[in-house]
């Protein structure tokens, strides 16, 4: 090679090319997962909005009895299934008086895993 060339090597524009690749890859990755954990957040947020909707409604309501019920649900332009679960105290004496509620949120195109869970106690007024 002669000292009076100028420009680049074939080996320094390859060497180039490969680290602009390899950080365009990394780039496109971290946007990607970016983009799952953005919309798996929306996910929990509305769903814990439908567990708490759930809760109100039960606690609007007379003291309730123990037992399962299912719903469906649309918010957030999404429709969810939500599993409610009532059960009497595990301390014996305040069965009468207090209930475990365990309240489970599911995007209805997806019932094989729960969004989200809420569990909570209600007494009797």
């Amino acid at each position: 090679m002669h000292k009076n060339s100028k420009g680049f090597t074939l080996v320094e524009v390859m060497v180039a090319v490969a680290v602009f690749a390899a950080m365009a890859v990394s780039m496109s990755l971290v946007s990607s997962q970016s983009s799952v954990n953005s919309y798996r957040l929306e996910q929990k947020t509305v769903a814990l909005w439908v567990a708490q909707n759930q809760l109100v409604d039960i606690k609007i309501k007379p003291f309730p009895n123990v037992g399962e019920s299912k719903a469906d649900v649309t918010m957030g332009n999404r429709d969810w299934k939500v599993v409610t679960k009532v059960n009497k105290s595990k301390f014996e004496n305040l069965q009468a008086v207090l209930r475990e509620v365990e309240i489970e949120v599911f995007e209805a195109s997806d019932e094989s895993r729960s969004v989200y869970t809420l569990n909570a106690l209600i007494g009797k007024n």
